[in-house]
């Protein structure tokens, strides 16, 4: 795991986006299975768990920048798988609500926040965080601010963009759903969360 925490560091040294997705996917490739697996020695737990928080957040830090560039569709499935491994992990729900919502999945995404707050209520006695809850709120109201981020024309689009309007392909996305709405709902107290959670 030597090299997986190197990686991490040289991805937190990278200067662009492009360098770091990279960085950050080479090194959550190297997993395999739960770290130290088989290892009973006493210092073994507590460096799974450490192992396993940096894994976290290197999955959560190449997802954000995985939104910001726009790839919100393909995220969902392994986030999906990343929720129903850690379903308490707001951080993560939040990701996945964000990608749904993008990928014009609004219901969706409003029952991923549902579901943790049942969660975290039956198993934690606690409520999501104000992160959590503000981009839930932002999803209700359909919040242009959640929008996706535009992204550069590549060549190619760009030589499409000077072909004759009668030329051009048809637009075949469909329409933008229709806002949903329901009354706001009060916790208990409040789960604060360690870091961010907002769209990027």
């Amino acid at each position: 795991m030597q090299r997986f925490e190197s990686l991490l560091l040289e991805a937190e040294a990278c200067t662009t986006p492009t360098e770091t997705v990279r960085m950050l996917r080479v090194a959550l490739d190297l997993w395999r299975g739960a770290p130290l697996e088989g290892i009973t020695a006493a210092y073994a737990e507590a460096a799974r768990a450490r192992l396993q928080e940096q894994r976290l957040g290197a999955t959560e830090r190449l997802t954000d920048l995985e939104l910001a560039a726009g790839r919100h569709a393909e995220l969902i499935a392994p986030l999906m798988a990343q929720v129903a491994a850690h379903p308490l992990r707001g951080r993560l729900v939040g990701r996945l609500m964000l990608a749904l919502y993008r990928n014009g999945r609004q219901s969706d995404a409003l029952q991923a926040a549902r579901d943790l707050r049942r969660r975290l209520a039956d198993e934690e006695g606690i409520d999501p965080g104000a992160d959590l809850v503000r981009l839930e709120t932002a999803i209700l109201r359909a919040d242009p601010a959640l929008d996706p981020p535009a992204i550069p024309p590549t060549s190619e689009t760009a030589k499409a963009s000077r072909v004759p309007h009668a030329q051009q392909a048809p637009q075949l996305l469909p329409p933008r759903p229709a806002t949903l709405h329901r009354p706001g709902s009060r916790g208990r107290r409040t789960w604060t969360q360690r870091s961010s959670l907002g769209p990027p």
